[in-house]
């Protein structure tokens, strides 16, 4: 926000750490910004769901986005983001395979 010149002070709105980014502010401790991301989440499940999003692929991503607001830096991350990839794949397998 302060290079965009929208705020004076680096720090984040909602807990007043230092050098706010945007890793800090999609995961920041503070209630109010859990709040707000949660919100978002089922805001975004909303909208999958009427979008007649496949069920598994819906389940899926919230549990990474979920997994990734818990905790961003953590190293079951990538391993997270193989089983939605994975989780993926086998789902539109099943779509698309002739039955």
């Amino acid at each position: 926000m302060v290079r965009r010149k929208q705020r004076d002070s680096s720090a984040c709105p909602w807990c007043d750490a230092e050098n706010e980014h945007l890793v800090h502010i999609l995961s920041c401790p503070q209630q109010s910004a859990k709040e707000t991301t949660q919100s978002l989440r089922t805001e975004l499940e909303h909208w999958l769901i009427q979008e007649d999003t496949h069920p598994q692929l819906t389940a899926a991503l919230l549990h990474t986005i979920t997994h990734w607001f818990h905790d961003p830096y953590d190293d079951d991350m990538i391993l997270c983001f193989r089983n939605l990839f994975l989780s993926l794949g086998a789902t539109f397998l099943f779509i698309l395979l002739p039955r």
